[in-house]
């Protein structure tokens, strides 16, 4: 078998599903999943993606020793709510632990992409998105830069 030939079967089993892609789940379902979360919910599901990407991690780390606690922890974080949405990923997140080192690596980055996606919707991100741009506004103040929050008027 050619090269191109091994290329060709390796890419139709990436399609049919045999080999994970990025994410366990396509992106538009993730974000859907963030963006479909109440402002007092986002807190508790980061954290549980977050245990679970922390879980898939230490598992990356130790592919053969599947057995153990973090995938009882992720079964556990699996029946943490009732969500149809966190349902399905969390489904998705340990079929890809089922399916050896690639879906552990595709589960790992679903979890921390959904913490990554939910923590723009924490009021810690606003906090820290404020400070950020009070000190580039302080920054540009220092240099002399023309300040765009205030109006200029060009004379014409």
């Amino acid at each position: 078998m050619s090269i191109k030939e091994q290329g060709k079967s390796a890419r139709g089993k990436w399609l049919k599903g045999e080999y994970p892609e990025r994410y366990v789940v396509a992106e538009t379902t993730i974000r859907e999943f963030v963006e479909s979360l109440g402002i007092f919910d986002v807190e508790e599901a980061s954290a549980r993606f977050q245990a679970v990407a922390d879980a898939t991690s230490r598992l990356l780390e130790n592919p053969m020793n599947q057995n153990t606690r973090d995938v009882r922890l992720i079964l556990r974080i699996a029946g943490e709510s009732r969500s149809r949405r966190y349902r399905q990923i969390m489904r998705a997140i340990i079929s890809g632990i089922e399916n050896g080192p690639a879906g552990i690596k595709a589960a790992h980055r679903t979890a921390h992409r959904i913490v990554e996606l939910a923590f723009t919707w924490t009021p810690d991100y606003a906090l820290t998105f404020k400070q950020f741009t009070e000190g580039l506004q302080k920054g540009r103040a220092t240099r002399g830069a023309p300040s765009y929050s205030k109006r200029r008027s060009i004379a014409l």
